[in-house]
Order: structure tokens, then sequence, then C-alpha cells
């Protein structure tokens, strides 16, 4: 892969912890800037996933 394919990809972002106020701010802006997010909630959440856009996979 070039460098100029590596700058023109679409980055995949591993996001924990985002059913918390910075977590999920977190995604948003990473989704806005064109990011691929997946998402997992924190280890100790009875919290729900927000409803994200398609870009954002939840494991």
């Amino acid at each position: 892969m070039s460098s100029t394919e590596i700058r023109n990809s679409r980055p995949t972002v591993l996001v924990t912890g985002v059913t918390g106020a910075v977590g999920r701010h977190l995604v948003d802006t990473l989704l806005a800037r064109g990011a691929a997010v997946r998402a997992r909630p924190g280890v100790s959440t009875s919290s729900s996933m927000p409803p994200w856009p398609p870009a954002c996979a939840a494991s």
C-alpha cells in the first residue's frame, strides 16, 4: 500500500466506553470527520448503546 493510499483510506477507530459522556462525544466527532468506528460499552455498564449511523459498528 502506498503512502497516498494510506492517506486516502478511511480509518477505522475502536472506541471503548461509548455509553459514557466522553466516549459518546468522541464517537460523534469521529463519525463527523468520516472515520469508521467500532464501538464497545464500558466493562461495568448497564446502559444500552446509543443509536449511531451504520458507519459505527457496535461490538
